[in-house]
């Protein structure tokens, strides 16, 4: 067995102060993870205020964005209903224009029966013209006025 040269007090004194290194590097070690722990609070609170902020632009750029989404939305159910107005105005113009179309093929064929009728006219005419032309002459002829004949005679 080893003696121990040192008392009883002494022996409780360097036990004391080995705890109390022990428990000073313990403390510093807490203080140490306490720093580290704050510095992390502050960190994530700073990244938090930033997210926040993110997130409300984020927010207004939505809100923005669908208010332009809307405003074009009326835009074009405006412009389909002038769109629709147009293509009602170009019926019912084509409507119109079939319309005078008809009339017009009425009148045409209508033309053309009375072209068809004044050519008959015209052939019979013709047809009777020399006979005209001859009872001119056997009139003038008669008469005394020189100067016509027909066509025969001449």
């Amino acid at each position: 067995a080893v003696v121990s040269t040192q008392s009883t007090g002494e022996q409780q004194l360097v036990v004391y102060k080995q705890k109390e290194i022990d428990f000073n590097t313990v403390a510093e070690e807490c203080k140490k993870r306490i720093n580290e722990l704050h510095l992390k609070i502050s960190t994530l609170t700073s990244d938090k205020e930033v997210i926040a902020t993110q997130k409300n632009s984020l927010f207004e750029l939505s809100e923005q964005r669908l208010n332009q989404i809307n405003e074009k939305t009326r835009e074009l159910q405006e412009a389909s209903a002038n769109l629709e107005q147009c293509n009602s105005n170009i019926n019912s113009q084509l409507d119109e224009l079939r319309n005078q179309n008809s009339q017009l093929k009425i009148r045409m064929e209508t033309a053309e029966s009375r072209v068809t009728e004044l050519e008959g006219q015209i052939a019979q005419q013709d047809a009777n013209e020399p006979a005209v032309e001859q009872s001119v002459v056997d009139t003038a002829a008669a008469t005394g006025v020189q100067g016509l004949e027909s066509d025969e005679t001449a």
